[in-house]
């Protein structure tokens, strides 16, 4: 949330709010990283900092292309990235200020989808999140954006979110965190 400034006569302005999605590489989860410092993970912490477990076929990869191996390709994309950004997020701006559809509707029926199914609010929120990454990778493929075959976007944030359900577990965390303390005490 940007900060509250005052206009011309005195009233406050409009605050500017925005939302970011973060990836990062971490080795080490949010929750590790708290426990060390002594801290417990909240659950807003949880559905906001998705934790993706990344153990794939080569590493990070199920498919290595030409590399020999995953680290080959992780140095390719790490060069290529460091000199081509920067072009796909204007032209994905552009074609959906363009597009004259009712996004908030197409993402309501993609949240309702099978794949992201969910039983509490919470993995709702995380489906939903999941839900739109997948419809921005479709919207950027129809529009030309990215070469990839339709639905292939959907079906990775489909795979990410099942991964994540499964890696935290079912149920209200609330409810997981009283029964692993109590039993913890015993």
């Amino acid at each position: 949330v940007g900060k509250t400034r005052a206009n011309r006569i005195g009233a406050a302005r409009k605050v500017n709010r925005w939302q970011l999605t973060i990836l990062s590489t971490g080795e080490r989860t949010l929750r590790a990283q708290m426990t060390e410092g002594g801290k417990q993970m909240k659950v807003g912490q949880e559905v906001r900092l998705l934790n993706i477990p990344s153990a794939r076929r080569f590493g990070a990869f199920d498919e290595l292309h030409q590399f020999p191996d995953g680290r080959a390709l992780a140095d390719h994309l790490k060069t290529a990235t460091s000199r081509h950004f920067g072009h796909a997020g204007p032209a994905f701006v552009e074609a959906l200020i363009r597009d004259g559809r009712d996004f908030g509707a197409e993402l309501d029926t993609v949240i309702k989808a099978p794949q992201f199914q969910h039983q509490d609010s919470q993995s709702g929120r995380a489906a939903g999140s999941f839900a739109l990454f997948g419809m921005a990778g479709e919207l950027a493929t129809e529009w030309g954006i990215l070469p990839w075959p339709t639905g292939t976007a959907l079906a990775a944030a489909a795979e990410g979110y099942q991964a994540w359900l499964k890696a935290r577990g079912t149920g209200i965390t609330e409810h997981r965190q009283i029964l692993q303390a109590v039993v913890d005490f015993i």
